[in-house]
């Protein structure tokens, strides 16, 4: 096998042959004709096309990616919807590049007739909808009308589905102000519960819309600090991880060069400072401007009813499954300091 097809050939290239295809951009029509080509096999006989082509399928839009050539970018949205119904998981994340690396403008009829789609079929319940919205988004499109479902998103959506879509709100004033609205709503069970994603269900809309909400109302983008701590590969080292995965055991040996234990160790410093710098903001934000107590909080004037009924059902539960979970049998007494962390007696507090 010559080396110029071995790259999509063979299951194991050799990494000189992937290395061949590094600086062809002369040919870029060739691989935009075998992504159309994949296409064709892909309709005519799916398992086929999953047994025998799926691998080399993927380097092909990896070798795109790398040529900065979007040509093929519907064939390509075809088989990510397709893909990811299919629950083929793999290699969706180099198709997800390519589509938010070569989306523009151009893009908006197709990506807005493809959506409309997608919702007519599933709305929300499944994530491709939302990945063909965020990539209208991405191409400058607005309407009021995507506004407004982006309102109702928010309101309604598990947020770690939206955590992309949320950083593109730019042109969407109604969604950008219910995100702040959000985040006002969950900031006292945040302040008087605490916990994590797993003890507290409203940690989750904390965290997803948090970078977002910084970005509009503050002008402070952390994604420019977490650019600061990517790992910076060799040039060829990275197009063989972009072209062959992770997976495959070469890689792996490459990779081992950059992710030495130090190198994690320094690369969890600043990612955990990052985190940090953010809640203290949210909390600068936020938290410090509430009551010190929920007692205190109970007692504002002009609470909006249904958040105050959420919220003293929350703390009730969030007490209650406190007592119970504790190891200690020992009933808490009234003058206890209360379970609730409000370092108030049980009797002043949670028992009222």
């Amino acid at each position: 096998m010559d080396i110029e097809n071995e790259f999509f050939l063979n299951e194991n290239p050799s990494l000189e042959s992937v290395l061949y295809w590094k600086d062809k951009h002369e040919r870029v029509n060739e691989i935009n004709e075998m992504i159309e080509r994949f296409k064709f096999i892909f309709d005519d006989d799916r398992e086929k096309f999953y047994e025998y082509n799926y691998e080399f399928f993927i380097r092909t839009v990896a070798l795109a990616s790398h040529y900065k050539n979007y040509d093929a970018f519907e064939v390509v949205f075809y088989f990510y919807i397709e893909l990811t119904l299919d629950d083929e998981d793999s290699g969706t994340g180099y198709l997800e590049k390519y589509l938010s690396s070569g989306v523009t403008s151009k893009n908006q009829e197709f990506l807005l007739r493809e959506w409309k789609s997608l919702y007519e079929t599933f709305e929300f319940s499944d994530f491709v909808a939302i990945e063909a919205l965020n990539l209208l988004i991405k191409s400058g499109y607005f309407s009021a009308e995507i506004d407004d479902l982006l309102v109702d998103l928010i309101q309604n959506e598990d947020p770690g589905m939206l955590s992309s879509i949320v950083m593109d709100l730019e042109q969407f004033p109604k969604a950008k102000n219910e995100l702040k609205k959000k985040l006002y709503y969950v900031a006292p069970m945040i302040k008087y519960v605490g916990g994590n994603r797993f003890t507290n269900p409203y940690v989750e809309d904390w965290i997803e819309f948090a970078e977002a909400y910084l970005k509009y109302f503050k002008n402070i983008c952390l994604d420019d600090l977490y650019d600061k701590i990517k790992i910076l590969r060799e040039e060829n080292d990275q197009f063989l991880i972009d072209c062959l995965g992770v997976h495959d055991p070469r890689i792996k040996k490459i990779n081992n060069k950059y992710f030495t234990k130090k190198r994690e160790t320094e690369y969890s410093k600043v990612s955990a400072s990052i985190v940090s710098t953010r809640e203290e903001l949210m909390k600068e934000e936020f938290l410090d401007k509430l009551p010190k107590t929920y007692q205190e909080w109970l007692k504002l004037p002009f609470l909006d009813p249904a958040q105050k009924e959420e919220m003293i059902d929350f703390m009730e539960d969030n007490v209650a499954e406190y007592l119970s979970n504790n190891k200690s049998s020992r009933k808490v007494g009234r003058n206890d300091s209360c379970p609730c962390g409000s370092r108030k007696k049980y009797k002043k507090c949670c028992l009222v």
